[in-house]
């Protein structure tokens, strides 16, 4: 049986989106049951002595793959950062900018982000020396 038993559902596509829903029996309520990424469909009439029947030749299940590409997305968006922080860090040591390293700094704990030692290090001793040029001035 190629149909593993038939279920009413009610579906919608939008671009290549093919969202499904499970149709209550007053025919009033329709509860999401899962989304397919559709790479090929075939419109198939009456096949099986049913209407409105198609074919997916080619698709994925994205509720299986969601969270796997959110997980993988959030790393990349959180590698970005580190790498953007470690290169304004090294700006800020450079120029000897204490609001730019501060500003850094913050944003590296808000987020969680391990920086490598030695520009955390440099940062830190950077930061020293120019409150204690500060002090001096005052």
């Amino acid at each position: 049986d190629v149909t593993g038993g038939w279920k009413e559902r009610y579906c919608v596509l939008q671009g290549r989106m093919l969202t499904y829903y499970q149709v209550s029996a007053d025919k009033k309520t329709k509860t999401k049951k899962g989304q397919l990424l559709v790479h090929g469909a075939e419109k198939r009439g009456n096949d099986f002595g049913r209407p409105h029947c198609f074919v997916i030749t080619e698709g994925r299940n994205v509720a299986a793959i969601d969270p796997m590409l959110l997980r993988e997305a959030k790393k990349q968006l959180l590698n970005l950062r580190k790498d953007e922080i470690e290169q304004q860090l090294m700006n800020g040591i450079h120029s000897r900018d204490v609001d730019l390293l501060k500003v850094q700094m913050n944003r590296m704990e808000e987020l969680g982000i391990d920086i490598k030692e030695d520009i955390m290090e440099e940062a830190r001793q950077v930061l020293k020396e120019e409150l204690a040029e500060e002090v001096k001035k005052k």
